[in-house]
């Protein structure tokens, strides 16, 4: 019994020493890698909200009610906002890369502030003329996230 306490005494030693030698290193992410799994979160989040925004219209076409406005704005709510939130959440996790970081914190500021414009403004006082994304996507199409500026 000594001997077993001894040896399990000694692989936590262990499995501290390597977690703690371990984690001293200093690469930082690419901008490569940083595009990488930021196109990857947008392509996951276009997808949401396309399949969201569907099933929404299949919805509302089978009750056999028109476009409103109130159908509008719960489609905004329901079927935009939450993978949008769910995507800057995610951008907003991503380790900044080196160089790059200030850019790709603008990015993810430029889509929170046209979902928060989203979540505040009521449908009826929305431009239907202007993307509320449509900042948001020029700053991620120049700073090379292709698949976050086609959202």
């Amino acid at each position: 019994m000594k001997r077993g306490g001894a040896i399990a005494g000694l692989v936590c030693i262990a499995l501290v020493a390597i977690a703690g030698c371990g984690g001293g290193d200093d690469e930082t992410v690419t901008k490569a890698e940083f595009t990488a799994q930021a196109n990857a979160i947008c392509a996951k989040t276009d997808a949401k909200r396309d399949a969201a925004v569907t099933a929404a219209f299949k919805k509302q076409e089978a009750s056999g009610k028109g476009s409103t406005d109130a159908f509008s704005q719960e489609l905004i709510s329901t079927a935009v906002v939450p993978p949008f939130n769910q995507m800057t959440e995610e951008l907003s996790e991503l380790e900044a890369p080196d160089p790059g970081a200030e850019e790709a914190a603008a990015v993810t500021a430029a889509f929170e502030k046209a979902v928060r414009h989203l979540e505040e403004v009521p449908v009826e006082d929305l431009d239907p003329q202007v993307d509320p994304f449509g900042v948001a996507k020029a700053k991620a199409t120049a700073f090379g996230l292709k698949k976050c500026g086609e959202i």
